[in-house]
């Protein structure tokens, strides 16, 4: 029993997008180490180099050493050492990788208020689910929030402390105020983060509005999602990062 409360303790040490992430890594250098036929555990310092120069063809610098972390923490939970980060073969190998794969990272431009007035001009107010949609895009905007603090990425995803609920978001004589229980950077809720939404009075993108307006279509109890939409045979369906691609 206590083995098991470790195992499941274990588990949890890390967010579920990290687990994704080092199983990717795990399954690049496994398969790399069984296609060149390498021993992938206890590696050795060249064999670590020659990943970094096969990562080289697909992926840029620094996302290499992403993939090394992964193959570094490997090593570690079987128990080995793993010091090739300090080795001279390898770290001279990420130096040349560096000056021949230059890269400048790729950013999406930013999200504006003349879009954001743009598709508010094009949504129907009388339709609950754009209502809907649009105000987590404003809340998403103006409190500088990721989108997964806001919505979920399924409806079984939904978590009362990772994302927002009605019941965190309270009136105030400016307009609301928003309660972050967890963020990416608060990932044990060791601290509550309030924020203030202020009323943009005459404004189409004023997110307080919309919020109202979104509650007079579905209003919901304090544990709810923030943003719900109606979806036949259904009723109430959380807003999730699946539904609003296709919005």
């Amino acid at each position: 029993m206590l083995e098991e409360g470790l195992k499941r303790t274990r588990l949890n040490a890390y967010a579920p997008g990290t687990h994704k992430n080092r199983r990717s890594q795990w399954k690049s250098y496994l398969a790399f180490c069984l296609y060149f036929d390498f021993t992938p555990v206890p590696a050795a310092a060249h064999v670590v180099a020659l990943y970094c120069q096969f990562l080289s063809q697909s992926l840029t610098p620094q996302l290499i050493c992403n993939y090394l972390s992964g193959v570094k923490l490997l090593h570690l939970m079987a128990g080995f050492d793993f010091p090739f980060l300090q080795s001279y073969e390898v770290r001279l190998t990420l130096k040349g990788i560096q000056r021949l794969v230059k890269h400048t990272p790729n950013r999406g431009p930013p999200i504006t208020p003349d879009i954001l007035y743009k598709l508010v001009s094009v949504i129907d107010l009388e339709d609950g689910k754009e209502v809907t949609f649009m105000c987590a895009f404003l809340f998403t905007f103006f409190l500088f929030a990721r989108i997964s603090n806001i919505i979920p990425l399924s409806a079984s995803r939904f978590d009362r402390v990772q994302h927002l609920c009605r019941g965190d978001i309270f009136d105030c004589q400016v307009g609301l105020l928003v309660l972050f229980k967890w963020s990416k950077t608060n990932q044990f809720g060791d601290r509550r983060l309030m924020l203030p939404l202020v009323r943009l009075d005459n404004s189409p993108i004023c997110p307080v509005a919309l919020f109202l307006h979104m509650c007079s279509f579905y209003p919901a109890p304090p544990s709810a999602p923030h943003s719900l939409i109606l979806q036949l045979g259904v009723g109430l369906f959380p807003c999730t990062r699946v539904n609003s691609l296709k919005f």
